[in-house]
């Protein structure tokens, strides 16, 4: 029999292929070791990172302890699990597609459908299939030809339902709309789907021709137009697109939009899930509405939701949501707005208010937040939101009640249909010409952050033999990225007993836990990888103002009976007076039931009211405590320098974030975040390296910015005589002498958001009305009002 090949093609974030191999059945490792057979150039791939296995009966990803990850649909891989058919694999920030190599070996002049198609050149390869430019020979003009994964036609039940959707599709007659031919499968041949080809490209891959990949309003308005054109009649007709993104949005060399895969891509995905594929749903998830995500019967919400995320990844470059999980922001996170997120990223596109009102109309948790319909989208454009009853009615719900799901091997290969839609793991269709890819954060921290390497792809403060090191003797970590999921690979993932969702120290919501010193705790199930006698604990945390004991973690020596801590760490904030606390940390080695290490005295610690990097270490010879990268404490553990000299013998119990034993709880007050256990104590420089990868940028751990600090600053062309104006929304107004300019400047991060030209140098202060529009006086003795949003002159 022959040998079974699989092509392995390699695309950046920003889909450029920078790699392909063709490899048979066998172990492959990936990393950036030269001796790898799948050798992969990245920040942000480790040496060994993952490995690929290839065999007669499927294909496997194992994740080695890779710094940034590995990830299937956008979820985390722990131990080996199998690649379905459709799912998108992910190693560090580079998206991988696999495709096992056809037996027939087609080409540029083979014929199929019985002889109808010619073949002609190959326009994408993915997940999906193959898309070849093909010549009809009964229409006797050129098609666009999808060739189905060989999964599907040997799936009677997935080729019915695509039959029935291509069948409806076959009903949309419109300009904007790419037709639907059929659906052929001929004996012996893989089923194919046939469809109008066009002559041009689809917004993702011109957004790669872009600037910083946005586009200015302007140029894609009338494109939206015809975009919401193109919904309306489908919707009139009963029929969801499920998959609406930028790479189904073709523009033909005329400029007129054409829409495609209309329900076929979605429907190909629903159906493979049946025949080879298991909790998955249909659609791409960065772009999926929270009812499609949950699994709920399609609706034209549906696509109105996908509308606002693909209006703001072209106006800002990105998807609402486009790292970390995925599934958890889309259901309990509401977005940025646009401005601030191109401040993040230090780009400017100037975004008219009325579209900036819908596209957050658009992308609203509940159907009854957002727009009812794509005709009244359309009128709210072409009337720049004076249309009336557009909108939808705002919503008091600001969370989704919705758990994400971790991965878990067991259960991928074990969950039935029944259990498909509720889990709601995630499947990423790459559709013509288009690959999918989820940027990344630095692994650390988990979430974004300034210092882990940014948005342009800037160097993370430590370097990549750091950050190696820092993975040693890791057993728990925990971001608190809307759960309590240990990110270690060990599986100690915890449960939150009533603790909430509140900001980090980088002000990212919903990205940290608040403890109410009351009932709140995180409790993990005994595990034997938490039974260490060498030991680091780092956190970050924000302490309560209020005067207490408490205690931040302990694990128990007992599971049932409370009688003590095998290691522990409070914080005291009662002693020594209210301005100060002191932290205790407390360890205990268990032989013949004595404890070998009593407490250390507590001394001073501020950690009241801001963030605060927490390291406790303990060796065989001292128990050293750190506070923001600087050495807090010291003392030895017995005379001698020796834990203990017989072995350890510890006994079972839970750990618990947040609280003690039932007894004497000791409840946590304040705020917790990127916890991590280690079974060795950190040296020195590994806890300086650590807090300088998590720490704020240029902030203090409240957020705000430290007394002194240059935040940004702002050249104009000439002297600036004028004090500045401050809108109500931060924007700085400020006129310039020589160059006769009053210019608009984002407050946060100092870019220009427009300028304006009067007649003659500008002295005055400009001032700002209850409507936003900006006063401004002229030695050409004129005064201007202009508008505040644009920069437009509205009279003078």
């Amino acid at each position: 029999m022959a040998e079974h090949r699989v092509n392995i093609q390699v695309y950046r974030p920003d889909g450029t292929m920078i790699a392909q191999y063709l490899l048979g059945e066998g172990e492959h490792l990936i990393g950036r070791e030269y001796g790898c057979p799948i050798y992969l150039e990245s920040d942000y791939i480790s040496s060994q990172h993952a490995k690929l296995q290839l065999a007669a009966d499927g294909i496997h990803i194992e994740d080695l302890n890779s710094t940034s990850g590995t990830f299937l649909d956008g979820v985390t891989v722990r131990g080996k699990l199998r690649i379905k058919p459709g799912q998108v694999l992910q190693v560090g920030d580079l998206t991988i597609n696999l495709q096992p190599e056809s037996e027939d070996q087609i080409g540029p002049g083979s014929r199929l459908g019985g002889g109808r198609y010619t073949l002609v050149k190959l326009l994408g390869r993915g997940g999906m299939g193959e898309v070849w430019l093909a010549q009809d020979g009964q229409l006797d003009e050129q098609v666009a030809l999808k060739r189905l994964p060989s999964e599907m036609g040997n799936d009677p039940v997935a080729i019915a339902d695509l039959k029935r959707e291509v069948q409806k599709s076959r009903l949309l007659s419109h300009r904007n709309i790419i037709r639907i031919h059929d659906l052929y499968q001929q004996p012996g041949e893989d089923a194919l789907v046939s469809l109008e080809y066009v002559d041009g490209t689809d917004l993702s891959a011109l957004a790669n021709t872009k600037t910083d990949r946005i586009f200015a309003w302007e140029e894609i308005k009338l494109l939206i137009i015809q975009l919401c054109e193109a919904l309306d009649h489908a919707h009139e007709e009963k029929i969801v697109h499920r998959d609406l993104k930028p790479a189904n949005m073709m523009m033909t060399r005329e400029g007129k939009l054409k829409l495609a895969d209309f329900g076929i891509a979605a429907t190909m995905a629903d159906s493979l899930s049946r025949s080879s594929m298991r909790d998955v749903i249909s659609g791409t998830s960065l772009y999926m509405s929270p009812q499609q995500m949950e699994g709920e019967v399609p609706r034209a919400s549906d696509d109105i939701y996908a509308f606002g995320a693909t209006v703001y990844e072209l106006l800002t470059s990105r998807q609402p949501f486009y790292t970390g999980d995925i599934q958890h922001q889309v259901l309990n996170v509401i977005p940025k707005p646009m401005d601030q997120r191109l401040a993040e990223f230090g780009l400017s596109n100037p975004v008219p208010d009325y579209v900036h009102q819908l596209v957050m109309s658009c992308l609203a948790k509940d159907e009854e937040g957002r727009p009812a319909s794509a005709a009244g989208i359309r009128d709210w454009i072409n009337s720049e939101g004076k249309a009336k009853g557009v909108l939808g009615k705002t919503s008091t719900k600001t969370m989704r009640q919705a758990r994400p799901q971790p991965a878990d091997v067991a259960a991928s290969h074990q969950a039935g249909e029944g259990q498909r839609k509720s889990k709601a793991l995630l499947i990423a269709t790459i559709a013509v010409a288009a690959i999918l890819a989820i940027g990344l954060g630095i692994w650390f921290s988990g979430k974004d952050n300034d210092n882990t390497g940014d948005k342009k792809g800037n160097a993370s403060p430590i370097s990549k033999e750091m950050q190696a090191q820092l993975r040693k003797g890791l057993v728990a970590y925990y971001p608190f990225n809307g759960n309590a999921n240990d990110e270690s690979g060990n599986g100690n993932d915890g449960e939150e007993k009533g603790v909430t969702l509140t900001t980090d120290r980088h002000g990212n919501s919903n990205s940290a836990y608040s403890f109410d010193g009351e009932n709140d705790y995180i409790k993990i199930a005994d595990s034997n990888s938490l039974d260490v006698k060498h030991i680091t604990i780092t956190s970050w945390v924000k302490l309560d103002p209020e005067n207490r004991v408490m205690c931040l973690l302990a694990k128990k020596l007992e599971a049932d009976a409370g009688k003590g801590s095998q290691y522990a760490i409070f914080l005291n904030t009662e002693t020594p007076n209210p301005e100060w606390g002191s932290i205790l940390f407390q360890h205990r080695t268990v032989s013949s039931g004595a404890p070998r290490l009593s407490p250390q005295k507590p001394r001073p610690f501020n950690g009241r009211g801001e963030w605060s990097h927490l390291v406790v270490t303990l060796d065989d010879k001292q128990r050293v405590i750190y506070i923001n990268g600087e050495k807090f404490y010291a003392k030895a553990n017995v005379e001698g320098g020796a834990i203990i000299d017989a072995p350890v013998a510890f006994t079972r119990g839970s750990l618990r974030i947040g609280k003690e034993w039932d007894a004497h709880p000791f409840w946590f007050s304040g705020s917790i975040d990127d916890l991590r256990i280690y079974n060795r104590a950190l040296s020195v420089d590994e806890i300086k390296a650590l807090y300088n990868l998590e720490k704020p940028s240029s902030k203090t751990a409240s957020g705000t910015a430290k007394p002194g600090t240059l935040l940004w600053e702002f050249a104009t062309g000439g002297p600036v005589y004028s004090s500045p104006a401050i809108g109500s929304d931060g924007t700085v107004y400020v006129g310039s002498w020589n160059n006769k300019k009053l210019y608009a400047i984002n407050g946060k991060t100092g870019g220009k958001l427009w300028e304006f030209e009067t007649g003659d140098k500008v002295y005055s202060s400009p001032a700002i009305g209850s409507d936003g529009t900006v006063y401004v006086g002229s030695l050409d003795t004129k005064l201007y009002a202009i508008n505040g949003k644009t920069g437009t002159k509205l009279w003078e």
